[in-house]
């Protein structure tokens, strides 16, 4: 019985140190490893992160949130979507929406140098001062886009400022 053992032993100790053995454990290891690193692979294939900027409630700073959404090819579309998110608001109800969630993106349109962005006319009726609003959508888009000179935000085509003046003529006349 005793000689059994050993040699059962013998076996496996020869066995654990094969170089078959090895090569076998070393091929499974790179394997997992592998298959462990497509989800990432993936998501930075299909994902962009934009870094979203939002006011907190009181006013006296800002909150920063990092957000990953679809990976858009053409800089329109990414710039799009980013205002996209940041209409969608934060995922944590401490700071504030910067617009309305009603409000639509109308057009955006990139150049070499510029920016366009034209919200529905729900982006005027933001709780922030429309020129507070106007400046966190352009701090975002330098944030997350370089090289662009300048952002241009309008609501319905025409300055956000002035359709915010027109929206409070009419409702302090009713």
């Amino acid at each position: 019985m005793d000689g059994i053992k050993r040699r059962r032993n013998f076996f496996r100790k020869e066995f654990l140190y094969s170089k078959w053995f090895l090569i076998a454990v070393s091929a499974a290891t790179v394997l997992l490893f592998a298959i462990s690193a497509v989800p990432f692979i993936v998501r930075t294939v299909t994902r962009q992160e934009f870094i979203l900027t939002f006011p907190n409630r009181d006013g006296s700073e800002f909150y920063r949130e990092v957000r990953l959404a679809p990976r858009f090819d053409s800089p329109r579309d990414r710039v799009e979507e980013l205002v996209n998110q940041l209409i969608q608001g934060s995922v944590l109800l401490d700071p504030y929406p910067i617009f309305p969630y009603t409000t639509r993106v109308n057009q955006v349109a990139v150049t070499e140098d510029g920016i366009l962005i034209d919200l529905s006319s729900e982006a005027a009726e933001t709780k922030l001062s429309i020129e507070s609003a106007m400046e966190l959508v352009k701090k975002n888009i330098s944030d997350n886009f370089s090289g662009y000179d300048s952002v241009t935000v309008t609501v319905n085509g025409n300055d956000p400022v002035v359709v915010n003046k027109l929206l409070e003529e009419k409702d302090s006349e009713h």
